[in-house]
């Protein structure tokens, strides 16, 4: 399945730029992982640093994300231009590694 997602607002132009455009450093964020995720992430070398999307919660939005399954494809888009395309590596639900981004 192939997912779109934008940045368009200021916020999300910001989030896009910190998280996709530049690798985040998800090794600040290991310990508050769970354990499958932190191995998944160590066994392909991607426990420094990751391309990483959050969404806030809402009923679209939660739709959406139950729905994301490990190689789907995304789509980033913002400014009027498509930006990145990228694979779902591995999805985690995590409020307090989503408060730290």
């Amino acid at each position: 399945m192939l997912y779109l997602f934008t940045a368009s607002n200021d916020s999300a132009i910001k989030n896009l730029e910190a998280t996709i455009e530049k690798t985040y450093p998800i090794s600040t964020c290991l310990a508050d992982l769970d354990a499958d995720t932190v191995t998944k992430l160590k066994d392909n070398e991607l426990h420094e640093n990751v391309c990483m999307w959050g969404a806030t919660p809402g009923s679209s939005n939660v739709d959406r994300w139950e729905k994301l399954k490990e190689g789907d494809g995304i789509l980033a888009y913002s400014k009027g231009e498509f930006k990145f395309f990228g694979t779902i590596f591995a999805k985690t639900h995590n409020p307090d590694v989503a408060r730290k981004i």
